[in-house]
């Protein structure tokens, strides 16, 4: 499927600007990146690129692409959260619990999306974020 030109220039700004405001803070803050800036940076980078693979997924998307894209989301907002702990207590749950617990979401996603059908992989990936959001 082909997309109309003017869907294929909002898409192309937008990834612009995903993958552009952390690449330019990123440049512009260096030497002054701690590990809070950095677990911060790695959301970005994460959203950036799970945005990316959101874009590429058209309008058949695979179990691979849907597992992925939740992968990525969920692992910005635990490297958000980890920076965030990082800054304002001692505990925190760290990279590699944040990354563990992403890749378990996304291949639940993922299977869900090959077992049973797109809308119930959806509301999986969007109750994890919010269950995620209020921790």
């Amino acid at each position: 499927m082909t997309l109309h030109p003017s869907t294929l220039l909002l898409y192309s700004s937008g990834l612009i600007l995903f993958w552009m405001m952390p690449l330019i803070a990123w440049l512009l803050l260096k030497g002054q990146r701690d590990a809070p800036a950095r677990s911060w940076f790695g959301g970005a980078a994460a959203y950036a690129l799970g945005a990316s693979l959101f874009v590429a997924q058209g309008s058949e998307p695979s179990a691979l692409l849907i597992g992925s894209t939740a992968c990525l989301t969920n692992l910005t907002v635990l490297l958000l959260i980890d920076s965030m702990q990082q800054e304002l207590s001692a505990r925190r749950l760290g990279l590699w619990w944040s990354v563990l617990i992403a890749i378990v979401i996304g291949v639940a996603v993922g299977s869900v999306h090959y077992q049973f059908d797109m809308d119930w992989a959806r509301m999986l990936s969007l109750l994890t974020v919010s269950v995620l959001d209020l921790v």
